[in-house]
């Protein structure tokens, strides 16, 4: 599904693909460390988890990136 999503926002054109696979993987990365079970998550929640997923991969450079 990943690959499809990037090539969806490729042929697009109005997405750049590595920011959909940062957004496909933060969501990823809510779902398994910050939720207990799945469920539908709030925007918030993505939003910590994007920010927790950024820190986890780039460290104190993520504002940067």
């Amino acid at each position: 599904m990943k690959e499809s999503l990037e090539k969806i926002a490729l042929d697009d054109g109005r997405y750049n693909p590595k920011a959909v696979k940062f957004v496909y993987d933060g969501l990823d990365y809510t779902l398994k460390e910050l939720v207990s079970e799945p469920q539908h998550i709030s925007g918030q929640t993505l939003c910590e988890g994007l920010c927790q997923a950024a820190l986890r991969k780039w460290g104190r450079l993520a504002k940067l990136v």
